[in-house]
């Protein structure tokens, strides 16, 4: 593998873990207001409701970090490859070790959201009972 097609991985991984970090903002935008709403609204039967958002929330949250965790690490090795590759032959092996890393982070990210989704249809399911 040349050293630009190493440097390329991680510049490509970068625009789909920034579209993931945008959809999953947005969703944790709804989740917030979702939650205002409820604790606004000073009803005693959104006790189970409000524990079953804050959950929602808690995975967002680490999901949302290990995105940004992915999308920092991904930077990083491009720009750590680029110089690498100026001066030493080690850009390439330490380019895919790195790019390796970030795929992990996007995976648990992933996994994360596999379960806020679970979680979801548990909050839809209990919100219908209650109304």
């Amino acid at each position: 593998m040349d050293v630009f097609s190493a440097l390329l991985q991680p510049v490509v991984l970068i625009s789909g873990v920034g579209l993931l970090i945008l959809s999953t903002t947005a969703r944790f935008g709804q989740l917030e207001a979702q939650l205002n709403r409820l604790a606004g609204a000073g009803d005693d039967r959104g006790g189970e409701l409000m524990r079953h958002l804050l959950s929602r929330a808690r995975k967002f949250r680490f999901a949302l970090m290990s995105l940004y965790a992915s999308a920092a690490l991904l930077a990083g090795t491009t720009l750590l490859g680029g110089v690498l590759s100026l001066v030493s032959s080690l850009a390439v092996p330490l380019t895919q070790v790195l790019t390796c890393f970030a795929v992990v982070w996007i995976f648990t990210a992933l996994v994360a959201l596999l379960a806020e989704s679970r979680l979801a249809i548990e909050t839809l399911e209990h919100q219908a009972k209650i109304d």
